[in-house]
């Protein structure tokens, strides 16, 4: 396996396991938890374009990846903001 299907494989495992956490912080009994876990999702898809632009090998989906991981890191800034300001 080549050192890029290992961190596809790595970026991919983080992802799955970022859905696992945020859907245990949604149903935890905590005041905070639909802010943490909107926090925990909105990890997910910085992840994913990342993912996309380490496994493409075309320039397209590459730039699909970019745009991705750039509207999920907006999101993750957002996700942050409502995360501190409830907290």
């Amino acid at each position: 396996m080549t050192s890029r299907g290992i961190f596809a494989w790595l970026l991919l495992t983080m992802a799955v396991v970022l859905a696992a956490c945020a859907l245990v912080a949604r149903f935890s009994r905590k005041w905070h938890n639909p802010s943490a876990s909107l926090l925990l999702a909105a990890l997910i898809p910085p992840v994913y374009g990342n993912l996309i632009t380490t496994v493409s090998r075309v320039q397209a989906p590459a730039e699909a990846g970019y745009l991705i991981f750039h509207a999920g890191m907006d999101l993750l800034m957002f996700a942050l903001l409502r995360f501190t300001f409830r907290y």
